[in-house]
């Protein structure tokens, strides 16, 4: 186990790496033909700009998530909301699923009251990234309710409407140059692409730990090798 905690260390600094590069070159503009299955895996992670239209009446709420940085309200921390996710439709007709942002549970309580509005042209960036798999005690999503436990990125494009392909899944940025208007939804930055749960550190402790164990083991063992053969060569000699 400390050999494996080591390769993932390895694997995981390389990781981190390896995103950085990507999150740090030059905003580009998303494929005309790019979708699920056909996108390069080299393009995830990389700033990419998307101009079109958010498509009224597709938007579904994944939730309950926590926010993607530490929130503070009166009340205290905010940590029950939910992300939602519209469709996005460009100009040559292709469509994206866009992660649009996290809302607190009674903002976004709020938003699926309202109706959507039409929308104009604009401009966005984001990051393409990959939906999720469905765990063993998983409940099962209710896009009938707009609502989605697990990121099942097919089955979101199907409720969106989108039945001839599976579009690519982005995340809209956060602009940073900019402070972020009331009452829009929280939208990550590209720092918060290099978090995760078991970072580096972790798993070097945890490899320490395991070659601990497995010396102070060892240890055990030939110490009691010894002694055995001690009171072996002891019984002997009487």
């Amino acid at each position: 186990m400390g050999v494996w905690q080591t390769n993932r260390y390895m694997w995981k600094v390389d990781l981190i790496e390896q995103r950085k590069k990507h999150l740090d070159t030059p905003v580009q503009p998303l494929p005309n033909d790019a979708t699920f299955g056909n996108a390069p895996e080299d393009l995830e992670f990389r700033p990419l700009e998307l101009e079109g239209k958010f498509v009224p009446n597709t938007t579904f709420y994944l939730y309950p998530r926590s926010p993607p940085i530490d929130m503070q309200d009166t009340k205290g921390r905010v940590t029950s909301g939910g992300y939602i996710y519209q469709l996005f439709q460009r100009p040559n007709g292709t469509s994206v699923m866009v992660n649009r942002g996290w809302l607190p549970k009674a903002d976004m309580e709020e938003h699926m009251k309202l109706p959507d509005a039409p929308s104009k042209t604009e401009k966005i960036v984001g990051l393409i990234v990959q939906g999720e798999e469905e765990k063993t005690f998983s409940p099962p999503n209710e896009p009938q309710k707009r609502h989605f436990f697990w990121l099942d990125q097919p089955k979101l494009a199907k409720a969106m409407g989108n039945t001839e392909y599976v579009p690519v899944l982005v995340d809209q940025l956060a602009n940073e140059d900019e402070a972020r208007p009331v009452g829009e939804p929280l939208r990550k930055m590209k720092q918060n692409y290099l978090g995760f749960y078991m970072t580096p550190w972790k798993h070097a402790m945890y490899a320490g730990i395991w070659y601990t164990l497995a010396i102070l083991g060892t240890g055990m063992v030939f110490h009691r090798f010894r002694s055995t053969a001690r009171r072996a060569a002891k019984s002997k000699s009487a």
